[in-house]
């Protein structure tokens, strides 16, 4: 999604698509919402881990943090990923 996204943003600086004239987020916004994502993720992450520490570092119930890891894990993915195409998308500005 946020490659189709900005390969049109680069037709559309190279004229080769038209300018709809929407106004695309500014790179502040990408930066804030991008670490709102990755911090939700990393407290998902300490979340976990903290559960695995109560158990004194031993067994656990793989069900139960997976149900925290995984989303964590994506969630720290795709902030990283809107931080870096929101520095991106300004490079492309015309």
């Amino acid at each position: 999604m946020l490659y189709s996204r900005l390969a049109n943003r680069i037709a559309i600086s190279r004229n080769l698509f038209p300018d709809p004239g929407e106004k695309s987020p500014s790179l502040e916004t990408g930066l804030l919402v991008g670490a709102a994502v990755f911090l939700a993720g990393l407290a998902l992450s300490i979340t976990a881990l903290s559960s695995w520490g109560q158990a004194a570092f031993g067994g656990v119930d793989l069900r139960a943090i997976l149900r925290l890891v995984i989303p964590a894990i994506s969630l720290m993915m795709l902030g990283f990923q809107i931080v870096l195409h929101s520095f991106v998308a300004t490079l492309t500005e015309a």
